[in-house]
């Protein structure tokens, strides 16, 4: 669709269409109705409904087939009693774009308003509601007009950087490579994000570090922290120590402390502990009111055989846990990390204290209860002797 060169008179008239067609299909109460809220509801209830049946493995292909397209014409007419609720909402309009190309793979459209009518419509409408735009390009991709569908994808992430992962989740679904998304969505840290796990599990993880790397000097938190996961997934910690040991000190110390946390990473995984746990203790004198980065260190001194100084670590991120109001699941976790650290500097007692803490927040914390079960069935044993 090009929808940029589409006249306001064709718009308009597409309108009119539209609002045609649903009146032709649509028999409405008046003012008394259902209201265009209630009625995107059904919509959503009814495509909900729609796919259950096609998936439902009970009923024979044929059948599961027709009660699909039956659905699907049903969400079709509500979504035209949406339009006629609220002409001037764009979502309604794209929702019955992509109900009408569902129903057009099976000869069902009815007559009235064009596919393309239809997205013209909820285009010039709405240039400026990502979502909208989102649902368009993934209509558009069904259409095989992939470079259109693309346009839309990149608008709906510019407009709303919180669409990301929906947006790459449409392209990947379509059939887009994901370098081809990646640099469709501007290589921005939050769609190579998006798509690391799909560049690895398509084989192309060198690729994804390739990509990330053109602009590791101004990578964030997140993506260096993602870009760290993907080089150990790819057993490639050399690789990780020595991009990130080549770049330029930067004044950002939130950057600057991630940075130093995945070459702790990578230092590890090579092998050299002593590096790992030097460069935990860089990383967190910059983030000092950081508890991730306390947890960080201890982590890396008790993977080091180093139990007292772990401990001491732990504590102070559960103190800033607490301060910072984490989640009970968070804290839960510290303090088995405290219970592990304890056990291993040989303060049983003290340890068992600490796992119960962690089950007390969270019941299900698995290291922590197994811990707690085994002592409770030794104590057992040792009073029926």
């Amino acid at each position: 669709m090009r929808a940029a060169a589409t006249s306001l008179a064709s718009i308009a008239g597409a309108a009119a269409i539209t609002a045609s067609a649903a009146l032709s299909i649509t028999t409405l109460g008046g003012p008394a109705g259902p209201s265009a809220a209630s009625l995107d509801t059904a919509v959503d209830r009814e495509l909900r409904r729609a796919v259950a049946l096609l998936d439902d493995r009970s009923l024979g292909t044929q059948d599961r087939t027709s009660r699909y397209r039956q659905a699907l014409a049903e969400a079709d007419r509500l979504a035209c009693r949406a339009i006629l609720a609220d002409p001037a909402d764009p979502r309604a309009i794209e929702r019955l774009a992509g109900i009408r190309w569902e129903r057009s793979v099976f000869g069902d459209a009815p007559a009235g308003a064009s596919l393309e009518a239809l997205i013209a419509v909820a285009s010039e409408r709405a240039p400026r509601v990502p979502d909208v735009q989102l649902e368009l390009g993934r209509t558009l991709y069904k259409m095989g007009r992939s470079d259109e569908a693309s346009e839309r994808m990149a608008r709906a992430v510019r407009l709303s950087p919180s669409l990301t992962r929906r947006a790459v989740g449409a392209m990947i679904d379509a059939g887009v490579p994901p370098p081809t998304a990646a640099e469709t969505l501007g290589r921005s840290s939050e769609a190579m994000i998006a798509l690391k796990d799909t560049f690895l599990d398509s084989g192309r993880g060198g690729e994804f570090l390739d990509l990330v790397e053109r602009d590791l000097a101004d990578a964030g938190a997140p993506l260096l922290a993602s870009y760290g996961e993907a080089c150990l997934q790819l057993e490639a910690a050399a690789r990780l120590r020595d991009r990130l040991a080549a770049l330029s000190p930067i004044a950002d110390p939130a950057i600057g402390a991630e940075r130093i946390r995945q070459r702790a990473h990578a230092s590890f995984a090579l092998g050299d502990a002593r590096a790992a746990l030097d460069d935990a203790a860089a990383a967190r004198r910059l983030m000092k009111d950081d508890p991730t980065y306390a947890e960080f260190f201890g982590e890396m001194a008790l993977a080091g055989g180093q139990p007292s100084e772990a401990a001491a670590a732990f504590r102070e991120a559960l103190e800033g846990a607490v301060r910072s109001a984490a989640s009970p699941a968070v804290r839960a976790r510290i303090y088995r990390e405290i219970g592990q650290a304890l056990h291993a500097d040989g303060r049983g007692d003290l340890a068992v204290d600490a796992f119960r803490h962690a089950l007390a927040l969270d019941p299900r914390e698995p290291y922590a209860l197994a811990r707690v079960s085994a002592l409770e069935a030794a104590t057992a044993e040792r009073g029926r002797r």
